[in-house]
């Protein structure tokens, strides 16, 4: 396949472009019919399985990174790969093309990366964290252009380019013109990565006709009158793609989360709950999901990764299982390391199923006498209920690993104890 003038020659192993020029061919001969035809369109619906795309964010590539994305070429779609990432002062080339999976901060021109991974057919993703330079067509096609040669270079199969950029709303009509310049020139397909605020603004007509696909990212949008972090608002993510599916001048993907934050506040987890994730994409009880081109999960599951999904959690949900988890309460002998009589008891918490589970509130009682707990881990702050209870309650939310099985409080009692998980009676054990 011959390159793109603009952007030089030798791009053997790159994908030829996909449905982008087809599509503004079709677009032109609809265009032409409807002179001959005039009549209600019908919405844009999709007669296929839902294509699902898994983005790789991490800027250092450790053994665990290269295994996940190993394993995800045979379950997804398409795999994305955060490629190189630029702030005001700073461009970095991720782990990804070191062999030792470190980054690359400013490397200089003649810097030649020596990662030998088996990657596959892959799209890449470029980043900027900083609008001034997003906005500059000659840096960033600069920008798309070495990233491309370095990849033949390695031998790795580009499906597609996804360009991201911290853009502000008001300059949409900007950034619209870059990605019609970088659109042009591209030997391969080009996606971009928008927000909620974006949708039907002025330049979003432009900016989705000038790509081959639209990602909208549908998380971390503040949701009116809720005072703390939402990572994923069903109705909130339901509106915007309602809307942008129907306007944009490409093919949509909708990006969905699968990773947890912390609360600066609190300290507390923020997740996006794949029961409610995966409820939303059910397309029997949320007809919008039909008409999506397919979904980008952000971010691919890593084994040893913890604030994200499990890999056995987003196979369920793709599936269009809904997954549920609870952090049970067992009583058991003391860890070793506590110096307890051996007439103590401990209180342990451990995850049940396939995905994480939230710490529970647990309540310890004894059927007369004395009742003594001690917590034993920071998690969890104790509190008397009448005489013969003790409340166990976590400080902040925070969830346990699937499997994960942790001690949480020491018990001394003169009967013996039970503990259940408060608001579950039934599961009183002993």
């Amino acid at each position: 396949m011959a390159a793109h003038p603009a952007i030089g020659y030798g791009f053997g192993v790159l994908r030829a472009r996909g449905g982008g020029e087809m599509r503004k061919w079709m677009a032109a001969l609809l265009t032409a019919g409807v002179a001959c035809h005039a009549g209600p369109s019908p919405e844009r619906s999709t007669n296929h399985p839902l294509e699902h795309h898994a983005y790789v964010w991490q800027r250092v590539w450790t053994p665990s990174v290269q295994a996940a994305v190993d394993a995800a070429e045979a379950e997804f779609s398409d795999r994305m790969l955060l490629a190189v990432e630029s702030d005001s002062k700073n461009t970095i080339w991720t782990g990804l093309w070191s062999l030792d999976g470190q980054p690359k901060r400013n490397p200089s021109a003649d810097w030649e990366p020596d990662a030998t991974r088996r990657l596959g057919s892959v799209s890449l993703a470029l980043r900027w964290a900083d609008a001034d330079r997003a906005l500059q067509p000659g840096e960033v096609l600069a920008q798309v252009r070495l990233t491309l040669e370095r990849a033949e270079q390695r031998g790795w199969a580009v499906d597609s380019v996804h360009l991201d950029a911290d853009i502000p709303t008001g300059r949409l009509g900007q950034w619209a013109a870059v990605l019609a310049a970088i659109e042009a020139a591209s030997p391969v397909d080009i996606a971009v990565l928008t927000l909620v605020d974006h949708v039907d603004k002025p330049g979003w007509t432009a900016l989705t006709e000038a790509v081959d696909t639209v990602v909208l990212q549908v998380h971390s949008v503040p949701v009116e009158g809720v005072d703390r972090p939402v990572l994923f608002d069903p109705e909130t993510a339901r509106r915007a793609v309602s809307a942008a599916v129907t306007s944009s001048g490409a093919p949509l993907q909708v990006a969905l989360p699968t990773h947890t934050l912390t609360d600066a506040r609190t300290g507390g987890a923020v997740r996006a709950e794949p029961a409610v994730v995966a409820r939303w994409l059910d397309a029997a009880s949320n007809p919008i999901v039909r008409r999506l081109a397919g979904v980008t999960w952000f971010r691919l599951p890593v084994s040893d990764v913890p604030d994200t999904w499990s890999a056995d959690t987003l196979a369920d949900v793709r599936a269009g299982v809904v997954p549920l988890s609870v952090a049970a309460p067992a009583l058991g002998r003391p860890p070793a390391g506590w110096g307890a009589a051996d007439t103590a008891r401990a209180v342990y918490v451990a995850s049940t199923g396939r995905d994480h589970a939230w710490l529970s509130e647990l309540e310890v009682c004894v059927p007369k006498g004395r009742l003594a707990v001690a917590t034993m881990d920071l998690r969890y702050q104790d509190r008397a209920a009448g005489e013969t209870c003790v409340v166990l309650e976590p400080r902040v939310e925070q969830l346990l690993a699937p499997g994960e099985r942790v001690a949480v409080a020491l018990v001394l009692a003169d009967a013996e104890p039970e503990v259940r998980r408060r608001g579950a009676p039934t599961e009183a054990v002993q």
